[in-house]
């Protein structure tokens, strides 16, 4: 009845296993109804037990405990006759056995514990030996093996840190105590960096799809970049980045500029920096590398699966808290012969699934299409997302950037100039406020800032202010070789 030996080329090797535990603790189960609440946790399931027959028997004694009926060596006979297991088992007289063999039950937690244990020994060769055949396949997919392989063992480690059912006043009790902590921090999630952003959205969320969508020329990956440049430098979290649309150099590039605020044309034309320019970005790239915690991939193309395995192997290696991809329409699925519309599905669906699965925000770059230029005002709206509504259904969160500079309207609806101004407009958020969030982009620099603080005031609340067009942009902040640079 026991399961084979495995075989490794001409040595056996006999799997993790204690029989003699195992009838202990059917023997205990069968005399103590209490004890099978001892240990429901940590055998969940009958596979656990390595021996069929014992297996059967432990089914047979769960089944009747979730129909709370009397369970003794009667009913569980009674019970592997209905399942028509009895002779599979050895019969009544395999029953008796165990039930002679019956030990203290004191410590039958513990024994479970070691069962489990042993479980997870003969999970993990189980898996291995398996992706290991597959490797040998003249058609294996590397990158598919890798993703099935780690999620295979993600699944396993999930199965094992499973929490036990909980009343609903144990879960009310376990809240309040989270809330106690939230009350002490001002963002709960990952945040954006971007003062009033992560107000009105408490920051990104674990297992959150968050879709930053605009027409070309908006500003999309300037404003990733500084989320980037927010998360990883000033709260020091490892960040993983896919750019599908540029390589790792212009990214770079990007960066300097927005750390040293040197124009993005004087970097790629190196001939036209001034001295004091050319230090302050010798400076900025030497505070930036040692700021080890911005991991890039700049694959040209990359499916949905090829992702799933990236990001998991940066989540196992770098512990990465939130990850960025430039942009979702760039990549591809895995079903061939399909429509464009049922492609981005598959994406955007295999996002969320990561972002749940690896426990992390998941933030996605993605175009809108034309129609919002076609409208008085030129504001886009969630309907605007271009070739697939599942982006919208399966985004937690979804933010439009729009900049009316762009279409030469001088002044928003109240009167304020949009001179480099950016409006990210919150059009779905499934688990926060909606609304809207107006920054200063600044070209030249690739790089977005919060609004200064008077910007939010009324016009007659500002000192010196009396109407909305005379704003005044406060001179960015350079710095000299014996200058530091703020990060």
């Amino acid at each position: 009845m026991a399961k084979q030996a495995i075989k490794s080329d001409t040595v056996a090797y006999l799997p993790p296993q204690s029989l003699e535990l195992e009838e202990s603790i059917l023997g205990v189960l069968l005399n103590y109804k209490e004890a099978y609440l001892e240990v429901s946790e940590h055998l969940s399931t009958p596979e656990i037990f390595y021996n069929q027959a014992h297996a059967e028997i432990f089914r047979s004694i769960k089944i009747l405990h979730d129909q709370a009926k009397k369970v003794d060596i009667l009913t569980v006979q009674e019970d592997l006759k209905r399942r028509e297991k009895l002779d599979e088992i050895g019969g009544f007289a395999r029953l008796l056995d165990i039930d002679r063999h019956m030990t203290t039950p004191f410590n039958i937690e513990y024994h479970a514990l070691v069962i489990k244990d042993y479980w997870i020994q003969r999970e993990v060769i189980r898996i291995s030996h398996e992706r290991i055949s597959a490797a040998y396949e003249p058609s294996c997919d590397a990158l598919e093996l890798l993703d099935n392989t780690m999620a295979d063992f993600m699944q396993l480690q999930m199965g094992i840190s499973m929490g036990r059912e909980t009343t609903l006043e144990e879960a009310i009790m376990e809240r309040l105590q989270q809330y106690e902590e939230m009350v002490k921090i001002d963002i709960t999630g990952v945040p954006s960096g971007f003062k009033e952003l992560d107000q009105k959205t408490g920051g990104f969320q674990d297992g959150d799809l968050v879709i930053i969508a605009a027409r070309p020329s908006m500003g999309k990956t300037a404003e990733l970049l500084t989320m980037i440049r927010n998360i990883a430098i000033n709260y020091q979290m490892p960040v993983g980045v896919w750019s599908l649309e540029m390589p790792k150099g212009q990214l770079i590039d990007r960066l300097i500029s927005m750390e040293a605020e040197v124009e993005l044309w004087k970097i790629r034309t190196p001939k036209t920096l001034r001295s004091d320019e050319y230090s302050a970005m010798v400076h900025v790239s030497g505070k930036l590398a040692g700021k080890n915690n911005i991991y890039i991939d700049d694959s040209a193309s990359l499916t949905i699966n090829q992702f799933r395995a990236k990001a998991r192997r940066m989540k196992l290696k770098y512990g990465i808290r939130i990850a960025f991809i430039d942009y979702l329409q760039l990549m591809s699925g895995t079903k061939k012969g399909g429509n464009r519309e049922q492609e981005i599905s598959e994406i955007s669906r295999g996002l969320k699934q990561v972002a749940k699965d690896l426990k992390i925000p998941v933030i996605a770059l993605a175009q809108l299409g034309r129609k919002s230029e076609e409208r008085p005002g030129k504001k886009p709206l969630l309907s605007d997302l271009r070739e697939s509504g599942a982006i919208e259904q399966d985004a937690d969160m979804v933010i439009l950037l729009h900049r009316p500079e762009y279409y030469g309207i001088t002044e928003d609806e109240s009167g304020y100039p949009t001179e480099g101004i950016a409006e990210n407009i919150i059009a779905k958020n499934r688990n926060g406020q909606t609304g809207s969030v107006k920054m200063r982009f600044i070209a030249k620099y690739t790089c977005f800032k919060d609004l200064e603080e008077d910007w939010n005031k009324q016009p007659e609340q500002v000192p010196g202010l009396n109407k909305p067009h005379s704003f005044v942009i406060k001179p960015s902040s350079r710095f000299t070789d014996d200058e530091d640079v703020p990060f």
